[in-house]
């Protein structure tokens, strides 16, 4: 009785979480261990450009990977983390990979050119050129989230990304000025959040996509059922 008492307390339930969120973020952090090294021992300038664009792109598969666990987190309030991470990341890999190489590219370029027009004082330029930036990563921010949900294809991957921000731009806005928020807050003052910072922000993008996901599975692919792996099939 005694036991059981402690599975169902509230105290448990948030050490389950906590190493959920734990594991997965330094699983995360494993995938991305190229990046860290090279973030380590290069300054992020103009002219690192080249080892910085290699070094980011391993973060595509990790980032399907770290979704998919945080939403079968949402969707089932358990998790295995080492083997739902990894088994993502296989069977996600290359089209994760194919559509981050592009989104990358384009990335690359867009801020590139916004950081050179900056540097030439044309601020508008480098605003536009910043402002079509945002909007790239707002593409990533909702494609992964969907190549870790739905089975689709590397061209059904942009073509419900702009149903999505149609019909949920604001959703979508929130959760991108939520990342960034974060991202500066932790910028500011680094601390020891950075062990479950990138799970706890894949959770929250999962966790209020959700109803967005449910609205979706009939124009597109079906997400697993509730407890089940989308994998699996």
């Amino acid at each position: 009785m005694t036991n059981k008492n402690i599975i169902n307390s509230q105290f448990y339930k948030i050490l389950r979480y906590g190493y959920f969120f734990l594991a997965s973020n330094l699983l995360f952090i494993l995938a991305n261990l190229l990046f860290l090294i090279v973030f380590i021992t290069f300054p992020p300038r103009l002219e690192f450009s080249i080892i910085y664009l290699i070094a980011l792109i391993p973060l595509g598969p990790a980032l399907t990977a770290l979704f998919f666990s945080m939403g079968q987190l949402v969707r089932t309030g358990d998790l295995a983390p080492v083997k739902d991470f990894f088994r993502a990341y296989r069977s996600n890999f290359w089209l994760s990979l194919k559509y981050w190489l592009l989104q990358l590219t384009v990335s690359a370029i867009l801020l590139i050119d916004a950081i050179y027009f900056y540097q030439r004082d044309w601020q508008i330029l480098a605003a536009v050129f910043l402002v079509l930036f945002l909007l790239v990563c707002l593409f990533s921010l909702i494609g992964f989230p969907l190549i870790a949900t739905f089975e689709i294809e590397l061209k059904s991957i942009y073509q419900a990304t702009v149903v999505v921000i149609w019909q949920y731009a604001l959703k979508q806005l929130v959760n991108l000025l939520t990342i960034v928020a974060l991202a500066i807050i932790f910028w500011a003052f680094p601390s020891e959040l950075f062990l479950f910072l990138f799970s706890l922000i894949a959770f929250y993008v999962m966790r209020h996509n959700q109803n967005m996901f449910e609205a979706l599975a009939e124009q597109f692919s079906q997400p697993a059922p509730e407890g089940d792996d989308p994998l699996d099939d």
